[in-house]
Parts: structure tokens; C-alpha cells; sequence
């Protein structure tokens, strides 16, 4: 069979919820748009960033209180995952869109630079969006698995 799986998931824009407008936007889980972002080395970043959260790194301290609400999404940081879609963030940095393996919520993250090629992970953010037992399926499709990676620590 003969087919490119696709999931469309309707997302809020990071600039429509600051500019206070209700534009809505499709993001698409195909296997050429996984290929795109796989190699890209925003995965690379988001890894980095996951990976301090879980050890920390001496040189850059992060505000307590932000590392608090992201500390709650720990277990989840161990859990392959997807990058689905990403934006600049006019404060710098970037906005990922990413699902873990085996957890229905996707997750809207801030990744900063904090340095030449050091990433941190600013914010954590579950959209309201739930995948579906049909969705979590397909993201189990053997043509999906090359495009989980895991986060490094």
C-alpha cells in the first residue's frame, strides 16, 4: 500500500494569542515534513534542551520559578519525540511543536540560545488539543519510528 500518513492538528499561532487574534493554522505529519525537521538542527536544540532539564548545567542557571512548571513534564522528558512544526519567537529563539511517544497532548516549547550552540528550554506549554486513539496509532506506523529521537543528557 502506498500511502503518506497525515495527521492535521489545528494549532493557535504563538503571534495570533499575543496580538490577542483567533487565527488558526494546519500542521501536517507527513513523512517528507518529519524528514525536513529531523535533519534540521532545531532537533538537535530541542534535545540539548531537554537534556539540561534533566541535568542541569552549572554555567547556565535558570530562574527557579521556570524551571518549576517545566520540572512537572520530567518523566515525559525521557520519552522519544516528534517535532512537528516550529516558529521564530520575536524574543528570540524559537517555538517547537512536538507529541512524546505514547502521551496524547502535543506540547508548544520556547527554546532560547543562551550561548554560541547552548540551548535552554524557556517554556512548556500542552496545547488543548488531545490525540486521538486513531492518531496515536498511525504515530506508531513503522514509517514513523526513524523520526523519534530521544533527548540528550
Amino acid at each position: 500500500m502506498n500511502y503518506i500518513i497525515s495527521i492535521w492538528i489545528i494549532v493557535l499561532s504563538f503571534s495570533a494569542q499575543v496580538h490577542g487574534a483567533n487565527s488558526e493554522r494546519p500542521i501536517s505529519l507527513k513523512i517528507e515534513n518529519l524528514s525536513h525537521w529531523r535533519n534540521s538542527w532545531k532537533v538537535s536544540a530541542i534535545q540539548q534542551s531537554l537534556g539540561a532539564v534533566l541535568k542541569p548545567r552549572r554555567k547556565y542557571p535558570r530562574s527557579m520559578e521556570s524551571l518549576k512548571e517545566i520540572k512537572q513534564y520530567n518523566s515525559l522528558f525521557q520519552q522519544p519525540f516528534v517535532l512537528l512544526e516550529t516558529e521564530a519567537n520575536e524574543f528570540g529563539g524559537f517555538f517547537a511543536l512536538i507529541v512524546f511517544q505514547n502521551h496524547p497532548k502535543v506540547f508548544r516549547l520556547w527554546i532560547y540560545e543562551v550561548d554560541r550552540n547552548i540551548f535552554e528550554l524557556r517554556m512548556m506549554t500542552p496545547l488543548q488539543v488531545k490525540l486521538n486513539k486513531t492518531i496515536m496509532r498511525e504515530l506508531d506506523d513503522k514509517r514513523i519510528i526513524p523520526f523519534w529521537v530521544r533527548s540528550s543528557f
